[in-house]
């Protein structure tokens, strides 16, 4: 049969004796004979009594399967000590060939007797039909046979090429005697030995005709006909002399040269016979007027390919490639040549002038070349039978335009089984044309001969594009996956990102969907930090059908990738909601094979909404085998809100095998992402380590390494122990020998990998793109600490500035992730300095004596860096280690000192990175540093505008209110204490970082201090978290009148909480100003978002005794003399602020959900909490104004809303003379603020009042209510609607622009006596209803005439008639929440409800004011807080179910029953359900993924039980609608049936002739088994190497079982295939999921030693053997 034996690997043949007679059909490609005493590639020896005959047998190389790569004719394939051949070593009996050739590199200068074909004859040989074309090497050296024994060989229609080197004797087809040849001819050239002799076929020959040779210089022509070059090679006529086995034709596939010296050959240069295609390389001279592929270098050189010419380079890059015409003297007549401008025949001329050629100089000679235009050479289709035709005058020719060196005579049959790709214009066009191309080069070998830089390349000369930097994956897509060879020769690729921009396809990489060989491959890019290359999606990756795979090689593996490299490039991911993505820095994800591979991403970044994402630094999600790799990156997970997302250093997801493997990975999530060091927990793992423990430099940046590994197998190590690490990871593993592309690490060229490499090129091991070093921290330095717990970021991290020499180092490894899930628990400061020296440090003596160094805290850090020491002390007041300022300053200094050079630096203990480097001490005096940019912005003071104290713990946000004298942070200003603020008539301060007020006196300190939020904060409240103590307090002194004193110590400076969250915390305080601030005067609150996740509380306790202001985040916000005091873009949600005082205080009480009384203008602001007064106290004017947004106002509200709800639990009366009375209103609830010497410490508090542009959803109560005085729904002006107050200043208020949403306010008294248009446009107060509006004091409102009353759907509409429209019209700045991004539906993701889980999923329906700035740097719309359900809703917004877990096979479906809740139970109607598809079009029912089998009401819970029956996979939005009210809700489903298959174990080793089961497993998403129910099939890819036995259930094991037999050494796989049918209404339904086992099959222990071989044949003979010594007469091969 002609079959292909690939890689023959032995000792002395294919059969070492083969006494048969026949050897028929055999092929065999590259093999490698590595030497007896006998050797050739079919038989070292072939012996028996009669005749034996060889037909129709080839040996050759094949340039597709590497057996020529980096090959040159000294590599010899077939090796022996004395009888070497390239089909036969030593025949011992009678021989015929027929139809045979070989073609290879044979023998070494010791050989003996080197032939062709044969390396000795015993007896009589007969060649026919056959040839030999080889590089041969030996003592005696025939071009088809090396020796004979006997003169009786003969030669008929054969030809003998190729390089003979020989030492004594040589002879082109034998270097003796021969009897017959007939219709032959050898071309060989000689290189031998001085003393050697040459003869030009053979030395004698008693009958010979038409034996025809080209005379070389010192070859002996004994017998034949000379002929020279030029006449052999005139094919069409030469031809004729040899007869009817030869033919003209060599074009096409009708070669195969090798070039192994270089030599530029295309099609045979003299006539081959007609049944074999001529393999080898030939000596061939120049072929003048030759159309050539040729390449253009940046050096403006030249390199050819073609007409026995090939100069091109092997290193550097092609800026240009073409065809042309090559001409050794200058051309000087027109050429007419017609190519192709469509797939068909060449129907375009085009005239070549021969002034546009260009003179080359190659190696000395001129050249000149007549380039074709770029319309020939770079088609815009690919030819459909891959070449096509190019008429040169009236010559034809056929090549192929975007690929290298393809021009030949001949029209090959099919694709080039080599196909050569040398530049970038070459990899673009396979690219863009592999849908084309991938049928016809399945069984193709894509050879990269040079490195390639897409940047490089002069695309407007060659192409007719300027530029290319973004190219599509090659084989994207199921139907074009890449089933071909791609083979990279260790070359480069760089300067092309790679993007998947076709619609409806997610793989992306360079290549998109593997399905063969990659090989040698290196996708490097210098990465910079600007303009990288990366890897990218072109369409928005969401929705249930969206499944992408991405990495940098490839998306998707399921078969081979050895010896490939991806560096320096960056992946960016935006993910959505029901979509699956799995991305690595190699390949996204593995179904195949992988080894020595090595992926280095500088920045992988993830952004997940809703979405399911195995995120790995080599790969995605691994259900296959991978060795002997390795993984260098820093992966950040910018977000992730809800979904699954698992992030790791090697692998994001491991179902299959890992082994000899290693990652060095910094690893930072957030959200609900998981992260891990190496891989989650699965599949099997064997001999990997993850670099751990530790912080390391990383592209110029200090990066924290305390992840933990996953996968409990996997083991931790340090930087150390890594370098060391080599031995433990096998074989494969060494240091490298040479490292590229590593700007950012070392710019030294010769810098070294210090850690195991695995990737080889041109046989050395070497790294591409950065890696991890060690920390260089200076020789000492100043640091931050802090320990971080919980999260995927746990451990310690630090920020430091250090010292080296004249100048200075800084650097951090803090995390700034959003949402880390991490806690900062314990901090501090310290300093450090090299091993083997010391620094001294001198604290001023503000500092506290910190007590002992923090031992555990210093050896962690030591720990991670090594060659330092460290000292930490930790920030606090008890234990141990305890620093603080114990003077009453914000900073103070520290000293280091070493070996007489003294440096300052300033800091405040109680902040993050709250220091600086002051400068050098010199000559007593304090130098400051020269160059300030090493040090970044901590050359300014701590707590500046520029160097901010930060804010990362919920202690150090504390620490604001600390108190210099007590040394706490719970000190307030009160009856008790007071005294702490002033002492007599002295001004003497005791809070550092507040501005402190008594009547006329005002401290200097406080103001213009800076704090800045880098880190979320959480103070698990509810969760054993501590009680948080306002930041500033205020004390009025009067409890029955109006005239006392007041002392206030308020917060004044700039706090940018930069929409980091202040989560879950809880304040239950006695003292008078609650919140998170108590108190602040002209301060600048920005960007703050307090958010409470689990209802916490806010609480004014009954220890507090005077006037007093509760609010979430400002319990009196007083705009004081600062011009640029704000408060903007600020929040707070989710928190019940609750009163609970029992003792009252003249002035009352004020209670705002932002805030509880302000004299300054708010905008832009949000709050939505629940708000509960529950005071227990009883007394004339000691009234209480609750307002949703602010509690009493005195200044302006500008394009703000508020919810949640106001209730009172009081009891007390409801005269506001006698007894305490509580006003509400729906924004703000009041206007009375106590006015005794406030103006000189707060500014005024009897400013006009205007509520504007904004609205309300607070849930409203009644007046009469619980001491409910009033109840209005925007605003209100409390106690001045009765004349029992005295007057004053600005009763009235005025509200421009306002809505409250009806459905909450029924209860409030303007809605009940609401009168019409003229009470909405300002000409009837809004009060008139009240006692005494005539006394002026009214509330005013103008809302050009259109009712404040809304409703839902007014609310949420987003056109012109909608309320939105209504306030932005009055000059405010109302959005919607942002729903989109990068085009696709990101419904929820930036709408935070809190605790209420129905809404989670929902888009917050109505206008908001807030914004962020997104993970894309731009500005999003968000909302905190629950919100208006409406009429309808689903409990769950989003649901995945999965059918494998709810099936139910007597019911033949899928069933789930979903929760439908509606709020006016009154209404009748049923639901009306209807499906919409995620791009929101309406699904008829028929195509839906599911049915409404029933719905029933639940008057319990108030809902309808919705029963679903499955009909297929998929995702939508199933609508339920009410017919009455028009209300809807929507809940999108995600239908999956995902099976998780293991198989145990995941790899196998096994002798040849061994058997080992395989367990099969299989179970849903949930883990019900679903083992008994699968279909496995098996399949092994080399059936040559292992087989396997149909899979078969065993009932007790309850398993599927496989038996897998060794057949031959050598490693392959098998792929298993679980499917499980379902029927799911009418129609079954197959789901599958696969698996890969490895298999090792090794060499089996050697066998006892067997018996003696058996006797020949009866009638033969033994083997003869050759003369040793003397020779009959006429048997030596000089012939003597």
């Amino acid at each position: 049969m002609r079959c292909v034996i690939y890689g023959l690997q032995t000792e002395k043949g294919m059969f070492d004796t083969f006494y048969g007679y026949s050897l028929r059909d055999v092929t065999l490609s590259g093999a490698t004979i590595t030497g007896g005493e006998r050797a050739g590639a079919l038989a070292a020896t072939i012996g028996n009594s009669g005749t034996t005959e060889v037909q129709g047998c080839r040996v050759y190389l094949s340039a597709a399967e590497g057996d020529l790569t980096d090959k040159t004719e000294k590599d010899v394939r077939i090796k022996g000590s004395k009888y070497v051949g390239g089909l036969v070593g030593y025949a011992a009996c009678k021989l015929r060939i027929r139809d045979s050739f070989a073609a290879t590199v044979i023998g070494d200068a010791q050989s003996t007797y080197v032939g062709g074909l044969i390396g000795y004859a015993h007896d009589t040989i007969q060649i026919s039909g056959s040839y030999a074309d080889c590089y041969l090497y030996g003592q005696h050296v025939g071009g088809l046979i090396g020796g004979a024994a006997q003169p009786d060989s003969s030669f008929e229609n054969c030809y003998a090429a190729g390089y003979i080197y020989a030492q004594k004797t040589a002879a082109g087809f034998l270097p003796q005697a021969a009897a017959h040849i007939e219709n032959a001819y050898a071309v060989i050239k000689y290189d031998n030995a001085a003393d050697a002799k040459a003869y030009a076929a053979v030395s004698a020959c008693g009958d010979a005709s038409n034996l025809y040779y080209i005379a070389d210089d010192g070859v002996l022509s004994v017998v034949g006909e000379a002929v020279n070059y030029e006449t052999l090679s005139k094919r069409d006529t030469f031809v004729k002399n040899l007869g009817a086995a030869f033919s003209a034709t060599t074009g096409g596939d009708h070669t195969f040269a090798y070039n192994l010296m270089k030599q530029g050959l295309t099609d045979y240069s003299f006539p081959k016979l007609a049944r074999l295609a001529h393999y080898g390389d030939w000596a061939a001279d120049f072929q003048d007027e030759t159309p050539v592929y040729y390449e253009v270098y940046a050096d403006d050189s030249y390199g050819i390919f073609g007409a026995n010419l090939d100069t091109l380079h092997k290193e550097g890059t092609a800026v240009g490639d073409g065809y042309g015409i090559i001409y050794r003297a200058k051309p000087t007549k027109d050429v007419t040549v017609q190519y192709c401008v469509t797939n068909g025949k060449a129907e375009k001329s085009v005239t070549l002038q021969p002034k546009v050629a260009v003179e080359l100089d190659l190696g000395g000679e001129t050249y000149y070349l007549l380039p074709f235009a770029k319309e020939i050479v770079n088609t815009a289709y690919a030819p459909a039978d891959f070449y096509q035709p190019l008429v040169i005058d009236s010559a034809t020719y056929y090549y192929n335009p975007h690929f290298a060196c393809t021009m030949t005579t001949e029209k090959p049959s099919q694709a080039a089984a080599l196909v050569r790709i040398r530049t970038a214009r070459q990899l673009h066009a396979l690219s863009l044309y592999y849908k084309e191309y991938a049928g016809k080069t399945k069984r193709s070998v894509y050879m990269q001969g040079l490195d390639i830089n897409y940047a490089d390349y002069t695309w407007e000369s060659y192409t007719n594009t300027n530029s290319v930097s973004e190219q599509e994956p090659i084989g994207a897509g199921t139907t074009y996956a890449f089933h071909a060879t791609y083979d990279g020769s260790g070359c480069t690729i760089s300067g092309i990102s790679f993007v998947n921009k076709r619609k409806g396809s997610y793989d992306t990489g360079m290549f998109g969907d593997n399905r063969g060989i990659l090989r040698n491959i290196a996708i490097v890019s210098e990465y910079t930090g600007e303009q990288d290359s990366y890897i990218g999606f072109g369409s928005n990756i969401a929705g249930g059908k969206a499944v992408a795979y991405g990495g940098v090689l490839a998306g998707r593996n399921s078969r081979t990738i050895r010896n490939c490299a991806a560096a320096g490039y960056t992946i960016t991911l935006y993910t959505y909601r029901n979509s699956t993505v799995c991305v690595g820095g190699l390949v996204g994800s593995n179904y195949g094979t992988i080894r020595e591979c090595a992926a280095e991403t500088p920045r992988i970044k993830l952004s997940a909404t809703y979405a399911n994402v195995k995120l790995g630094g080599f790969v995605g999600q691994n259900n296959g085998g991978i060795s002997s790799c390795y993984a260098v990156a820093d992966i950040e997970v910018m977000e992730s809100k809800q979904g699954s997302v698992s992030t790791a250093g090697f692998a994001g997801e491991n179902l299959g095998f890992v082994n000899t493997a290693y990652c060095t990975a910094a690893v930072v999530t957030a959200g609900s992402a998981k992260g891990y060091g190496f891989a989650p927990l699965g599949g099997t793992v064997k001999r990997c380590y993850y670099l751990n423990g530790g912080s390391y430099f990383y592209i110029e940046k200090l990066r924290a390494y305390h992840t933990e590994p996953g996968d409990s197998r996997v083991q931790p190590v340090t930087g150390d122990k890594l370098k060391l690490l080599a031995p433990s990871l096998g074989s494969r593993f060494a240091k490298a020998e040479d490292a590229a592309y590593h700007q950012k690490t070392d710019a030294n060229a010769a810098a070294e990998y210090p850690y195991p490499a695995v990737v080889r090129r041109d046989n050395k091991l070497v790294h591409y793109g950065n890696w991890v070093t060690e920390a260089q921290l200076g020789t000492m330095g100043m640091l931050y600490w802090e320990h971080e717990v919980g999260g995927s970021n746990a451990g310690y991290h630090f920020r430091y500035i250090g010292i080296q020499g004249e100048s200075g180092v800084s650097g951090s490894s803090l995390c700034s992730a959003h949402d880390d899930g991490g806690i900062v628990k314990a901090f501090g400061y310290g300093y450090y300095y090299k091993n083997g020296t010391e620094a001294k440090l001198e604290r001023e003596t503000a500092f506290a004596d910190p007590g002992k160094v923090d031992e555990t805290a210093s050896k962690a850090l030591a720990a991670q860096i090594n060659g330092y020491t460290f000292q930490l002390y930790t920030t606090g007041t008890t234990g141990e280690s305890h620093l603080y300022l114990q003077a009453n300053q914000a900073n103070g200094t520290w000293t280091l000192s070493m070996g007489g050079a003294v440096h300052q630096f300033t800091l405040s203990p109680f902040f993050a990175n709250a220091f600086s480097y002051d400068g050098c001490m010199k000559n007593g005096k304090l130098q400051p540093p020269q160059d300030g940019v090493p040090f970044g912005k901590q050359t300014q003071p701590p707590g500046s505008k520029d160097n901010p104290y930060q804010i990362r713990s919920a202690m150090q946000l504390q620490y604001i209110n600390w108190n210099a004298k007590n040394h706490n942070t719970d000190t307030a200003v009160s009856a008790t204490s007071k005294r702490n603020v002033w002492s007599g008539d002295e001004q003497n301060t005791y809070f550092p970082y507040l501005v402190y007020v008594s009547g006329n006196n005002q401290s200097t300190k406080g103001y213009n201090y800076y704090w800045e939020q880098s880190h979320d904060l959480d103070y698990e409240g509810k969760k054993g978290g501590e009680s948080f103590h306002p930041i500033g307090s205020m004390f009025y002194t009067a409890t029955d009148n109006p005239n006392g004193q007041t002392y206030i110590a308020y917060f004044g400076g700039s706090y940018d909480g930069r929409t980091y969250a202040v989560k879950n915390l809880e304040i239950h305080a006695g003292v008078n100003m609650v919140g998170l601030f108590g108190v602040t005067a002209g301060a600048r609150l920005q960007n703050i978002v307090l958010y409470s996740e689990w209802d916490n509380v806010i609480e004014i306790t009954d220890k507090s005794d005077r006037w007093y202001c509760v609010g979430g985040l400002v319990g009196f916000a007083a705009k004081g003399n600062n011009k640029a005091a704000q408060i903007e873009n600020c929040t707070v949600s989710g928190y019940k602020i609750l009163v609970s005082r029992s003792k009252h205080g003249w002035g009352g009480g004020s209670v705002g959900g932002l805030a509880g009384a302000s004299n300054m203008d708010l905008s832009k602001c949000t709050a939505v909490n629940d708000i509960v007064v529950d005071a227990k106290y009883n007394q004339g004017y000691q009234n209480i104004r609750v307002g949703g947004l602010v509690g009493n106002l005195r200044a302006t509200v500008d394009g703000a809303y508020c919810g949640g709800s106001i209730r009172s639990m009081m009891n007390n009366g409801n005269d506001p003379r006698s007894s305490t009375s509580v006003w509400v209103g729906g924004i703000s609830g009041g206007i009375v603020m106590i006015t005794s010497g406030m103006a000189n410490l707060v500014g005024p508090t009897d400013g006009n009042v205007r509520v504007k542009n904004s609205y309300t959803y607070v849930e409203l109560p009644a007046s009469g209510d619980h001491q409910i005085q009033s109840s209005h729904a925007i605003a209100s002006n409390a106690e001045m609607q009765h004349s029992a107050f005295v007057a004053v200043t600005n009763p009235s208020i005025r509200i421009e622009n306002c809505y409250a949403y009806e459905e909450s306010v029924r209860s409030t008294d303007d809605y009940k006596y609401k009168q019409g248009e003229d009470y909405w446009n300002g000409k009837e107060p809004l009060n008139k209803w009240a006692v005494d509006v005539n006394k002026g004091r009214n509330i005013w409102l103008d809302n050009d005439g259109k009712s404040p009353y809304v409703t839902y759907q007014q609310l949420s509409d987003q056109g012109k008639d909608g309320v939105k429209a209504w306030l932005n019209a009055g000059g405010a700045a109302f959005s919607f929440v942002t729903t989109t991004e990068n085009g696709a539906s990101i419904d929820g993701k930036y709408s935070y409800a809190g605790s209420d889980t129905a809404l989670e999923g929902k888009n917050y329906p109505f206008p908001t004011v807030l914004t962020q700035t997104d993970t894309l740097g731009q500005t999003v719309c968000v909302h905190y807080g629950r919100w208006v359900k409406g009429d309808l809703y689903w409990v769950g917004a989003m649901q995945s179910l999965d059918l494998l877990d709810a099936y139910d096979a007597d019911k033949k479906t899928a069933v789930f029953t979903l929760q439908l809740k509606r709020t006016k139970t009154t209404d009748t109607a049923e639901p009306v359900y209807s499906f919409i598809g995620e791009d929101g079009q309406a699904i008829a029912p028929g195509d839906s993924i599911l049915k409404v089998f029933s719905s029933t009401w639940q008057a319990d819970e108030k809902a309808y039980a919705v029963t679903l029956h499955a009909l297929r996979t998929g995702s939508m939005i199933l609508r339920a609608t009410m017919g009455d009210t028009g209300a809807f809700a929507d809940v999108l489903l995600n239908l999956t049936a995902k099976i998780s298959l293991l198989a145990k174990p995941a790899e196998i080793d096994l002798p040849v002739n061994a058997e080992k089961e395989v367990t099969l497993q299989a179970t849903s998403a949930s883990g019900k088994d679903l083992t008994a129910g699968i279909e496995p099939e098996i399949e092994v890819d080399d059936l040559n190497l292992a087989q396997a036995e149909k899979p078969f259930y065993d009932e007790t094991e309850k398993v599927w079982k496989v038996k897998v037999k060794g057949i031959a050494a050598g490693d392959t796989r098998m792929s298993i295939t679980a499917s499980y049918r379902m029927t799911l209404g009418t129609q079954e339904h197959v789901f599958s999921e696969r698996t890969v086992v490895l298999i090792n099959v090794t060499e089996a222990p050697p066998p006892p030693e067997p018996p003696a071989p058996p006797a020949p044949p009866e009638g033969g003979t033994e083997p003869a053997k050759p003369p040793e010594g003397g020779n009959t007469a006429g048997t030596e091969p000089d012939g003597t």
